[in-house]
């Protein structure tokens, strides 16, 4: 859980299975599960799997824009359509989890694929 007041932070698997708890709401999250944390939510992760779990645990401080308040939400990498790079030919495509344009959200934590030759 985060204890630091006004830090908002990301949670994404690599390996394994992961059981999240966001605001009282269970999630299960497996390889490729993304979870925006917002500043002052609760939550907590528990394995309750025999197998190793690796995830990617980003946190900063929230920097609010004033009239946007940024939610929690949980997806997966399965869940969201690479884009692709302008003039790429779709050699470099990346997975975007936040929309760029929503000023709610002061950071984004994105996938990038590079086929060979981009």
């Amino acid at each position: 859980a985060e204890f630091e007041a006004g830090v908002e932070g990301v949670v994404f698997v690599t390996k394994g299975k992961v059981n999240l708890t966001l605001d009282g709401e269970l999630h299960q999250l497996e390889e490729g599960g993304y979870a925006y944390l917002a500043a002052g939510s609760t939550w907590g992760l528990e394995n309750v799997s025999d197998d190793i779990v690796s995830f990617q645990w980003i946190r900063k401080a929230y920097e609010r824009l004033e009239g946007y308040e940024a939610k929690s939400f949980v997806t997966s990498d399965a869940e969201v359509e690479p884009t692709a790079m302008p003039d790429t030919d779709g050699a470099w495509k990346t997975t975007r989890f936040t929309d760029s344009s929503d000023l709610a959200h002061d950071m984004q934590v994105n996938i990038v694929t590079f086929q060979p030759g981009g």
